[in-house]
């Protein structure tokens, strides 16, 4: 049996090279790991799937979307352990095809990581559209998530009309993901170490998210680059958050515009190095 993360876990359901794909009208519950997986598909509708893991399940991933191209969710709820819903495209670079044209509509994620591309980005991630979801008690929002060990040509995001409740964090952008969102431990903005550039130095480019709000969130947002790769074209606007903290950002350039920031503690938006975001 094949392993995942050192245990024999299987997938739940696996597409694998498959092309006009329609997902209909199905529950997927308690995967031992990951719960649908679509691996080098193309053409691929997933319509009112219902997807439930408890929220103490490790690696369940709720849709796992690997070296696919245009792909569309819509109408579906996921509810489980790990990302509702998780865009790759390998940790290593072996020719395999980016993930792009990648689009989630009128869906509802709860209880898990959130939506996230990455952290398997090695072979790049293409245009992915977000529209019309709801978030319910997952850790975060919106999530990029890749690393100098896996990184690649990343974006663009294009967010529209996304509400979330008691998300961790509406937004987070990260190219220092190890094993943890880069939420906790040093400072959301100390300096980094530059390093030299590498084929896998992550390149993450076009960030636009326009219609958010968020109540009773941890970090408004987390915008994290590095020295060497800057997070560049990122666009906020319309933004409603009341949270804890404010926005972190360090190593990015980008703008913010009719943006509502409600914070408990410190300032709405807090710079770090090379950050550079301007208020519109």
């Amino acid at each position: 049996m094949k392993t995942a993360n050192g245990m024999p876990r299987p997938w739940l359901v696996e597409f694998c090279q498959c092309q006009h794909v329609r997902l209909e009208g199905v529950t997927l519950k308690d995967s031992p790991m990951w719960t649908l997986v679509l691996r080098n598909c193309s053409e691929v509708l997933i319509d009112q799937v219902n997807v439930t893991a408890p929220i103490d399940s490790p690696n369940t991933d709720g849709i796992d979307i690997v070296s696919c191209h245009k792909v569309l969710i819509k109408n579906t709820t996921v509810f489980t352990g790990d990302d509702n819903i998780a865009i790759k495209s390998g940790i290593n670079q072996d020719g395999s095809d980016p993930s792009t044209d990648i689009e989630v509509v009128d869906s509802l994620m709860q209880a898990g990581h959130g939506l996230s591309i990455g952290s398997e980005t090695a072979n790049g991630i293409g245009t992915v559209r977000v529209k019309g979801v709801r978030f319910a008690e997952t850790e975060n929002g919106i999530r990029i998530k890749s690393a100098r060990d896996r990184g690649n040509m990343i974006g663009p995001l294009v967010v529209e009309n996304v509400v979330m409740h008691k998300v961790q964090t509406p937004i987070l952008v990260t190219c220092s993901y190890a094993g943890q969102s880069g939420v906790t431990g040093l400072s959301l903005v100390s300096e980094l170490e530059r390093e030299p550039t590498s084929p896998t130095t992550p390149y993450i480019k076009g960030v636009h998210i326009k219609g958010l709000k968020a109540t009773r969130a941890q970090y408004a947002a987390v915008l994290s680059g590095l020295p060497e790769s800057p997070v560049l074209e990122v666009e906020l606007e319309d933004l409603h958050i009341e949270s804890t903290y404010g926005v972190q950002a360090r190593y990015m350039q980008g703008s913010i515009a009719q943006a509502n920031i409600t914070v408990e503690q410190g300032e709405a938006i807090v710079r770090g190095p090379q950050a550079q975001l301007t208020m519109l």
